[in-house]
């Protein structure tokens, strides 16, 4: 729990572009890098959040009928 995440792996999500680059955006990645493992989990479920794990969960329906149709 006492995890931070690593250099590498901030550098991994900066190259994949998962937050927008321009100076509005970027102070992301510094907060959520921040943070221990620990942290992270214990971090208020929001309203942000659940929408995020609502559109997961249809990504995987959706990955779930292209499977079946193969």
């Amino acid at each position: 729990m006492k995890v931070k995440v690593s250099e590498e792996r901030r550098n991994a999500l900066t190259a994949l572009n998962v937050v927008d680059c321009s100076e509005n955006a970027v102070w992301l990645i510094d907060y959520w890098c921040g943070k221990n493992t620990g942290g992270l989990v214990r971090m208020p479920f929001s309203r942000h959040i659940i929408m995020h794990v609502e559109a997961c969960l249809r990504i995987e329906e959706r990955l779930k009928k292209l499977r079946t149709k193969k």
